[in-house]
């Protein structure tokens, strides 16, 4: 049972797709991709918010159904079952907030890599700290 994905043993196959490690090497055959298109994260979003637009839809027209399909729709009084849908909704919201939140991250750090692989200057001192340390002799010398 020996099988392999492009290359990649099944278990570190799925071990790196469900991992919190992003790998940037695009040209690595372990990078996190389905079907060699769309990154792990992308089809994710879409999941999350296919089955968003379903579960609102969802509690605006049936909210016995929406309840039914969390288990509390042996709820009876109108406030408590409000409260329910509520909570579930603001905690759709909050998973939705979290992965975007996750892509604004994980693009910062591929921008930062690229940026760091393009380098090619040596390093030199912050010019900052010059233009400080001139302002400062320039105060000292008025004094």
């Amino acid at each position: 049972m020996n099988k392999e994905i492009r290359g990649v043993p099944i278990k570190k196959y799925f071990t790196n797709l469900a991992s919190k490690d992003v790998e940037i090497e695009e040209n690595n055959v372990a990078f996190r991709c389905v079907n060699n298109r769309f990154h792990v994260y992308a089809i994710i979003f879409i999941i999350w918010g296919i089955l968003a637009v379903v579960m609102f839809s969802t509690a605006l027209f049936s909210t016995q159904t929406f309840l039914d399909t969390f288990g509390q729709g042996h709820h009876e009084q109108f406030i408590v079952r409000f409260f329910i849908v509520i909570i579930i909704k603001i905690i759709i919201i909050l998973v939705g907030l979290f992965l975007i939140y996750q892509c604004f991250v994980f693009n910062l750090c591929r921008k930062y890599f690229d940026h760091i692989r393009s380098i090619d200057l040596p390093m030199q001192e912050a010019t900052e700290l010059q233009d400080i340390s001139e302002k400062n002799q320039i105060l000292q010398s008025d004094l």
